[in-house]
């Protein structure tokens, strides 16, 4: 969005149509994994003008890849929505997937204090990472909390999603 100029019609407040068309591609993330390219076919019909550009990049790199052309073959998505979709996350009390993984590289980015480190002090702060790791997995083994209960903000939120989510069924029906 950002790359395309966009930032300022994304924030203008007397006009939220291009803010609600991508809040509902984000919003792809939690339909049903059979139902994902038919709920961004249905999207497509009322993309922003200014949005276009976005949306294809979305579609050919998340959605349905690059449709073949004359000889060519088509080319899959290279995220395919398997990898990202998490609509059976938040029915499961789990997060969704890159959450952790995005918890764990900025916590890491602190403990380093640089943005791109020599291989040597990267090595340092991994073998330091594992005997952390270590450590925690004993605790665990004598039955010791080590990780603090989620906040109040972060359990209405998973609450809110999972009513959501498990409600889709109905939200299709309604539409129909």
């Amino acid at each position: 969005m950002q790359d395309e100029g966009l930032q300022t019609a994304y924030n203008d407040p007397d006009d939220r149509t291009l803010k609600e068309f991508f809040h509902s591609l984000l919003s792809l993330g939690f339909v049903p994994l059979d139902y994902v390219e038919a709920a961004y076919d249905a999207l497509s019909d009322d993309i922003p003008e200014e949005g276009l550009p976005v949306a294809v990049y979305f579609e050919e790199n998340y959605i349905v890849g690059r449709r073949a052309r004359g000889r060519r073959r088509a080319v899959p998505p290279r995220f395919p929505a398997k990898y990202w979709n998490c609509y059976t996350a938040p029915l499961q009390d789990l997060q969704c997937r890159n959450n952790i993984s995005e918890g764990w590289h900025n916590r890491f980015q602190l403990v380093v204090g640089k943005h791109h480190p020599s291989v040597y002090s990267a090595f340092d702060e991994l073998l330091k990472e594992q005997d952390d790791t270590e450590s925690t997995l004993e605790a665990l083994a004598l039955g010791q909390t080590v990780k603090a209960a989620p906040n109040k903000t972060w359990k209405k939120h998973q609450e809110r999603l999972r009513e959501i989510v498990a409600t889709y069924q109905t939200y299709k029906d309604e539409e129909s």
